[in-house]
């Protein structure tokens, strides 16, 4: 079982970006003008009305800057960055690592990278991903840099059963049952890193539902291969989860982030202390994007 999280504001794709979840995932083109309807704004005699259809919208001047480095810390020039909400928009990195989006609606936009750096394979770098809240007109800057994940352990043409882990995450699932990313149609393939605190998502007012924290992140490779309640993770915490609190698991999901605004939630349980929490059996996580482990007041029945 799954549980939508809610953020504010839902609202629906536009294009740009169908190129990398699958066409499945976009929605018919928001052009309404059919452009056979007589009735509709082909119509000659509305065409040139000041007053009509044809109008454009208003011109919105916010902005939204940032930077992209490498694990490393040196600037990522030349890499595409992804901005999507009602909208799709995308900006290449200056040779400091720097983007910047302008004219920019009011809207809580998805924030992340498409693509690999300097044209790596997709299986050694994973992506950022984060919520960004432009308001009206709004110049909003972004003060930490957004830094891609860089996987430097995982394995490819992967078939039958598979465990992957190391000292704070164990993967276990069978890759027949996985269906592969767009970008890699032929290939299963995995690996996880860790991703530091200072990098996880901060989504200024609305990362997380109120009243969550997170206690670990991961980013996985290849993004966004699919398996239902497929993917059964046990993650091993620095610091136990304090009472009065339960655990649960966050995963970055691309369609429901832009479409509604959501993060997509699964049921998360403890192992042998507060400090060790798992998927619960049957459950499993659904996609490789970011997972994290969060916790959130214990539910009273």
């Amino acid at each position: 079982m799954s549980i939508r999280l809610s953020l504010p504001a839902a609202t629906s794709l536009a294009f740009l970006a169908c190129a990398a979840i699958g066409a499945s995932a976009c929605p018919a083109d928001q052009n309404t003008d059919d452009d056979d309807d007589a009735s509709d704004d082909d119509d000659a005699s509305d065409d040139d009305d000041a007053t009509d259809d044809d109008d454009a919208g208003p011109e919105w001047e916010g902005t939204l800057t940032g930077s992209v480095t490498g694990p490393d810390g040196t600037p990522l020039a030349d890499f595409k960055v992804i901005l999507c909400a009602k909208l799709c928009v995308d900006d290449n990195t200056d040779e400091n690592g720097v983007f910047n989006f302008e004219g920019i609606a009011p809207d809580l936009y998805v924030l992340e990278n498409l693509f690999a750096p300097n044209g790596a394979p997709l299986t050694q770098w994973s992506r950022f991903f984060d919520f960004v809240r432009v308001g009206e007109n709004e110049n909003v800057t972004l003060e930490s840099p957004l830094i891609v994940p860089e996987i430097t352990s995982f394995d490819g043409n992967l078939s039958g059963p598979q465990t992957f882990s190391d000292a704070e995450l164990e993967v276990s699932f069978d890759a027949d049952n996985i269906e592969p990313n767009d970008s890699m149609p032929d290939e299963i393939a995995f690996g996880f890193a860790a991703v530091a605190p200072e990098r996880w998502p901060v989504g200024g007012e609305g990362a997380l539902p109120e009243g969550y924290t997170i206690h670990g992140s991961w980013a996985t490779v290849v993004w966004d291969q699919v398996g239902v309640d497929e993917f059964n993770v046990t993650a091993t915490l620095s610091e136990p989860i304090p009472e009065g609190r339960e655990p649960v698991w966050v995963v970055a999901d691309y369609e429901l982030g832009v479409f509604d605004k959501l993060w997509h939630e699964d049921p998360a349980e403890f192992g042998a202390d507060r400090s060790t929490v798992s998927t619960v059996a049957g459950e499993g996580l659904d996609r490789t994007t970011m997972w994290m482990v969060a916790s959130r007041p214990e539910t009273v029945d």
